[in-house]
């Protein structure tokens, strides 16, 4: 009895655990390639190149910048459910594309073998699972790939290593959730053990000889249906194993999380470091079905845990005290806002800069599926605020059944039942909250400061205007990643002509300018061919630096500055100073002084004084330049006096000459 009880249940948990998303398509569910679902964010809608019904295009589908990498585990083009990855890539194919690359596939090819079912990418690498990929003495236990890309051709991905674990059985699905980051590879194997408690297993590369081999294999050997590893996660250093059958305290199928942190050694290794689960424990909930991590944060799924208004699903969200990797307290549990029975939280994603959480509901609105994205400090400080809900439209098409976003802000959703299980993806771009300023006339008004979180769209320019005094120096910058995207910026006049731009290919752009006029001035941020990315925009302007010239310092009569007869360039007036000259003038003829320099940068006036310091002079206009020409018939020392006004700071050319009366014209006239 208790054997047939055993393996009914175990039945029960396999036919359950696919029919959350693996469900049979009914008559009514729409019409194949002609129902889309549409909303103003989507960039895309991805389609295999050679679409058959059961191939589940889409699911998953892992995004690094301009690359997409979609799973297609029910391929047929070579053997029956082979499978298959396809590779696509901005601007293949022409500006503004999304072309396939390249599909990739074992060296040896294996019937159903659903190759392309788990699926990971990290840096130049990617890692696929084939979870019935068969074996010589085992049925179908399933296996995982490494291929590597060739830097100098995208298109050409070659296998590194086929990985299959030290603990082999048939039917362990090994492969089924797969994960990469650097030289460390995980592999769950859900279906592992009697009963099927499950297992992951590590894969490390070898830096110098570059082999990959296993270096741990994580069993968690307690007698139930955990399906320890149907998710798993890892960023190098921590590795996340979601059972979401695990029964905790009587609760049957409440599910967990079990946490492993390198151990340095020696020997090195992974150490448990203890498991995640709510923290009331209700039955059914399957918490663990989806995980996802961040450094400081980690995701974990659990879409059927009840919510306190109604409706189940939901994900709890932690955060690392230290770096203690024992210590994950609860930050705090994200639902939906509306009330449904949807799955919420069959599939998680927590952005590269821990901001967003976007959580996949596949069976929300008659299993058309849903995806919600939740902002970090929406609604408050601390608040994991609902930014926005998107929808299928087409029953049974699973739409959020696998969810990814990248740093550049890019969003991969797998609706990989669309169609009679042909599948499609989406890639989505949600704008920020200035939009539309795509112009000069929609630009945003804006002070000096920062604005954080803004993003670029493909096709997208961002306009900023604001108002600078002449003199100013506007000094701007954007930050952003450059191998998510690449963007530029460009600064224009209050007439609308280019002033100055910034186009490197460094991880941000800077501007400085000069203002030599007051007004409305724009600033434009986009994407170089039609690349998208978040970025961070600061703004500032302030009066010109100013440095001493080499006759300070000449601020007082006493201090004036002795000077011949002539022309002397780049001298400077800085906020608050003064300059004196004092210049030795013979008896009997015509002094004639100026200065020369931009008005709009700072106002500067002249004056002229006696040997007894008595003004006899000065010029105080509003152009560029201040002059005065006086009779002096006694000869000594004259100084003349050069201030700003109101503080201002410029740069000027003083010109000093002197003319013997017998050389006069008969009319003077002030230069």
């Amino acid at each position: 009895m208790w054997r047939l009880a055993a393996v009914l249940l175990f039945l029960v948990g396999i036919f359950a655990l696919w029919a959350d998303l693996l469900r049979p398509v009914t008559a009514g569910a729409g019409d194949p390639g002609n129902t889309l679902i549409s909303f103003p964010e989507t960039e895309v809608i991805l389609n295999d190149i050679s679409p058959a019904p059961y191939d589940e295009f889409g699911y998953p589908a892992p995004i690094r910048h301009d690359t997409i990498f979609v799973g297609v585990p029910g391929d047929d083009d070579i053997l029956n459910n082979a499978g298959a990855v396809r590779v696509f890539s901005r601007n293949e194919g022409g500006l503004g594309d999304w072309g396939l690359v390249t599909s990739i596939t074992p060296d040896v090819v294996d019937d159903e073998a659903y190759f392309g079912r788990g699926l990971a990418v990290d840096g130049e690498r990617l890692m696929v699972g084939a979870r019935r990929e068969s074996h010589p003495s085992y049925f179908n236990p399933g296996a995982a790939y490494i291929f590597e890309e060739d830097p100098q051709n995208p298109a050409n991905w070659q296998q590194e290593a086929r990985l299959l674990p030290s603990l082999l059985e048939s039917n362990m699905d090994f492969g089924l959730a797969v994960d990469i980051a650097g030289d460390v590879a995980v592999a769950g194997a859900p279906n592992y053990g009697s009963p099927a408690y499950g297992a992951a297993f590590v894969f490390e590369r070898d830096p110098v000889g570059g082999l990959w081999s296993e270096t741990a294999a994580l069993v968690d050997m307690v007698p139930d249906f955990a399906f320890l590893g149907w998710s798993v996660e890892t960023d190098g250093n921590l590795i996340l194993i979601g059972g979401p059958y695990r029964d905790i305290g009587g609760a049957s199928s409440a599910g967990v999380v079990h946490v492993y942190a390198r151990d340095p050694g020696p020997p090195a290794g992974w150490t448990f470091s203890g498991q995640l689960a709510a923290a009331i424990p209700d039955a059914g909930a399957q918490y663990g079905y989806s995980v996802a991590l961040h450094p400081d944060i980690v995701v974990v799924g659990a879409p059927y845990y009840p919510r306190p208004a109604g409706g189940s699903g939901t994900v709890f969200v932690y955060e690392r005290v230290g770096s203690d990797p024992q210590d994950w307290p609860l930050l705090t549990t994200i639902v939906p806002a509306d009330v449904l029975n949807n799955m919420f939280g069959n599939s998680v994603s927590v952005n590269t800069q821990g901001d967003r959480i976007v959580v996949g509901a596949a069976r929300d609105n008659s299993h058309a599926g849903a995806v919600y994205v939740f902002d970090r400090d929406l609604g408050g400080p601390g608040n994991w605020g609902q930014a926005v809900k998107l929808s299928g439209n087409q029953n049974f098409s699973l739409f959020g059944a696998g969810v990814d976003q990248d740093s550049s802000g890019l969003l991969t959703i797998g609706e990989n039942w669309y169609g009679s299980q042909v599948g499609q993806m989406h890639l989505v771009c949600f704008h920020d909250d200035l939009e539309p300023n795509n112009d000069f006339g929609n630009a945003v008004s804006i002070t000096a400061g920062q604005l954080v979180g803004l993003q670029i769209c493909s096709g997208d320019e961002d306009f900023y205007a604001f108002d600078v005094p002449a003199g100013q120096v506007i000094s701007t910058t954007i930050d952003f990643a450059h191998e998510a995207g690449n963007l530029d910026m460009a600064l224009y006049g209050p007439d609308f002509s280019l002033l100055a731009e910034s186009t490197s290919l460094d991880d941000g752009e800077m501007i400085s300018h000069t203002s030599i006029e007051s007004g409305t001035y724009y600033l434009q941020v986009y994407g170089v061919d039609l690349a998208a990315n978040r970025y961070d925009l600061a703004l500032d302007w302030q009066p010109p630096p100013c440095s001493d010239d080499d006759y300070e310092e000449n601020d007082d009569f006493a201090n004036a500055a002795d000077i011949p007869f002539g022309v002397i360039t780049d001298l400077t007036i800085c906020s608050a100073d003064e300059d004196y000259f004092r210049v030795e003038v013979p008896a009997g003829g015509l002094l004639s002084v100026g200065i020369t320099f931009t008005h709009d940068l700072g106002d500067l006036n002249l004056a002229l004084y006696d040997a007894d310091q008595m003004l006899l002079a000065e010029s105080a206009s509003a152009t560029d330049n201040e002059s005065i020409a006086l009779v002096v018939p006694a000869g000594g020392p004259y100084t003349l006096h050069i201030t700003g006004v109101n503080m201002a700071t410029n740069l000027y050319d003083l010109e000093v000459k002197w003319t013997a009366l017998n050389h006069l014209p008969l009319v003077l006239k002030k230069p």
